[in-house]
């Protein structure tokens, strides 16, 4: 599945984790689960009954193109293109995931979108769709 926006609430059976090749997964606290393709460039986070509430996309996933994106344009270029984000932050440093780049919200009722750049600057690090009611 090309578009990323399809998989949200979307109930992840053991065909359409094989279909995306969502081959290896976790179990998180509240009960649901995350699973991931072993290129890193799909990961889906699932509520406890097994729905799809979250979706990550990296680059050079055709997933980003899908919804409207380059994965090179910096920030400038996204916000010429989408307009003024509904939430922003700056780069930081994470204890886990170390240097992060700047990111951008957009908020609609579909999905969030929410994107974050490289620390470098050098275009889009990931992609996240979000239920709109998380």
């Amino acid at each position: 599945m090309d578009n990323p926006a399809r998989l949200l609430g979307l109930r992840l059976t053991p065909n359409v984790a094989n279909d995306l090749g969502l081959l290896r997964g976790v179990g998180l606290p509240d009960g649901g689960k995350a699973l991931f393709r072993d290129d890193k460039t799909l990961e889906v986070t699932c509520d406890p009954p097994g729905y799809i509430t979250v979706v990550h996309v990296r680059p050079p996933h055709p997933g980003i193109a899908a919804l409207g994106l380059q994965t090179t344009w910096t920030r400038h270029e996204v916000v010429a293109a989408f307009g003024q984000p509904s939430k922003k932050g700056g780069a930081t440093i994470d204890a886990d995931f170390g240097a992060m780049g700047g990111w951008d919200r957009y908020d609609s009722d579909r999905y969030k979108l929410h994107i974050e750049y490289r620390p470098d600057g050098g275009g889009i690090a990931m992609v996240t769709l979000i239920d709109p009611l998380r």
